[in-house]
């Protein structure tokens, strides 16, 4: 059992900040709590990010047996993969949960998980770790919540989801998803029939389709 602030998990938690060592083996255990078994591992950098700002629940681990000199670009990147996945597993819940939930925000919310905040629609090489999170979207069935409102017969449900729709046309436009038939070469090996993999992308962009077209 780790206690608050003992190790490097700990340290991260308590402090709510990514802390990342290297050169472990040199590192004294009064430092570094784990220091023996990261030497009879012989593992070399050691990366802690927690998972949610201001109130952390999750500390995420990353080891490496090489000496990994800090670089704070892949430190950003993996807080923002995190922050991201972290929103959408919440909004997934509340849509599990049966209870009501305000769907402007989740069109607001899920707009600024698939975007990175946005980041993604300025950058123009996103990597990997910032676009990933769609596979999440399609696994939680996230955008079961814009096809209902998208199809309903209600205009104030179009005029909540259009702005969602208008943005990740954007998306696609800058190709940060990767074409469609990579998505599906991906999937195939998940879902047990192909007829699953084209439904959900096809049904997805037509729902979008509709409003750019308008």
């Amino acid at each position: 059992m780790i206690e608050c602030g003992q190790g490097l998990i700990g340290q991260a938690y308590s402090q709510n900040q990514p802390i990342w060592l290297n050169t472990i083996s040199s590192i004294p255990q009064s430092l570094y709590f784990n220091s023996p078994q990261a030497k009879r591992a012989c593992i070399q950098t050691a990366l802690a990010i927690p998972a949610i700002n201001g109130d952390p629940q999750l500390v995420f681990c990353w080891y490496s047996r090489q000496n990994v000199a800090q670089n704070p670009e892949d430190v950003a990147q993996l807080q923002h993969l995190i922050e991201n996945v972290t929103l959408l597993w919440r909004l997934a819940q509340e849509q599990s949960s049966g209870l009501q939930f305000l769907k402007t925000q989740f069109c607001q919310r899920l707009a600024s998980a698939l975007s990175s905040g946005g980041r993604l629609l300025v950058h123009e090489n996103p990597t990997t770790l910032e676009y990933n999170v769609i596979e999440c979207c399609f696994h939680w069935h996230l955008f079961r919540v814009i096809q209902e409102l998208a199809t309903s017969m209600s205009s104030e449900d179009h005029d909540i989801v259009v702005p969602f729709l208008v943005q990740l046309s954007e998306m696609f436009q800058l190709h940060v998803f990767g074409p469609i038939d990579e998505w599906q070469a991906q999937r195939e090996s998940r879902y047990h029939s192909r007829q699953d993999i084209q439904a959900e992308i096809q049904t997805t962009v037509r729902v979008y389709s509709v409003y750019i077209e308008i």
